[in-house]
């Protein structure tokens, strides 16, 4: 669970160096849902693919995008 919380609170400090919008607003969070989309299309694909160092990218790369809509709810 540590590295989890680490995980979140460098996804926030990633997302303010960016300057990502941190909205509420529904477009907002429909334009992040599609990013977790695209990651988690990615994990599916590595699956299929049987590449195990793909499928970890895209499972960090998925928590870290799933984050950034928490982030956007808070």
């Amino acid at each position: 669970m540590k590295e989890l919380t680490y995980l979140y609170e460098n996804s926030l400090k990633a997302c303010e160096i960016a300057g990502q919008n941190l909205e509420l607003e529904p477009k907002a969070r429909k334009q992040q849902l599609s990013y977790i989309q695209s990651e988690v299309q990615e994990l599916s694909d590595a699956l299929e693919e049987t590449d195990l160092v793909e499928e970890l990218d895209a499972c960090i790369d998925s928590l870290v995008t799933i984050f950034g809509y928490l982030q956007k709810l808070e």
